[in-house]
């Protein structure tokens, strides 16, 4: 048996909805390939303000090195922006996957004008810090807030999805996007893709898809097939 931890800096999530978004996640690993959810002990409840962010960095930062080969066979970081990356990248032990970054780098191979869409105004500086720290990505046209803090966000997934399709067809039909890349990892847990894709005619890209894939790929070519 394979394993993928998914590592979120945020410890406020239920176990029903770490079991929804694992039945979700594991179809795209191969077989024998297992998800376990990881925070550090002292993160925040979730990152929703500013000082959540502080906490998250240093509370990863504590406990990144803890993680080695004996825990798992590759870390995808759970964050669809890569807030933590610049912290935890010099101590990562295992094999890392910033989602993120690959996501925009398969979206600059497609070429079209990409518009960003976040939960909230403080992921929409994260957003913006993230999209400058890259020299390979599509152009930007926009990032869009839906303006709902995470914690909210997965309170209420229906109203969540609402807001979604309502921000991303603005996207396409006020900022001239011809692209979509959902800027959370909740976002992509909602079942929209497919059919946002088809409403709107552009592409929807999903980090979480894309991260899930490359580390399960990570994985595969160390060690081959585990069954």
């Amino acid at each position: 048996m394979a394993t993928i931890v998914y590592y979120v800096p945020d410890v406020g999530f239920e176990e029903a909805e770490k079991t929804r978004r694992i039945q979700q996640m594991r179809p795209h690993l191969p077989r024998g390939y297992q998800i376990v959810f990881m925070s550090p002990p002292d993160g925040p409840e979730f990152v929703d303000i500013d000082d959540d962010v502080l906490q998250a960095v240093e509370s990863v930062k504590k406990h990144f090195p803890t993680i080695g080969p004996e825990d798992c066979d590759a870390v995808l970081l759970g964050e669809a922006l890569d807030a933590v990356l610049a912290a935890v990248k010099p101590l990562a032990r295992v094999p890392l996957v910033a989602p993120g970054e690959e996501t925009l780098r398969l979206a600059a191979k497609v070429g079209k004008p990409t518009s960003i869409v976040v939960m909230n105004q403080m992921d929409r500086v994260l957003a913006q810090s993230f999209v400058d720290a890259l020299e390979v990505k599509p152009e930007i046209v926009s990032i869009r807030s839906m303006d709902i803090p995470l914690r909210e966000l997965v309170g209420d997934l229906e109203s969540a999805k609402a807001t979604l399709t309502r921000t991303a067809r603005q996207a396409v039909q006020e900022d001239a996007a011809e692209a979509i890349f959902l800027g959370a990892m909740t976002l992509n847990t909602l079942g929209l893709n497919n059919g946002l894709r088809k409403e709107l005619g552009v592409p929807v890209y999903d980090p979480l898809r894309v991260g899930l894939r490359l580390a399960g790929e990570l994985v595969f070519q160390q060690v081959g097939d585990v069954l």
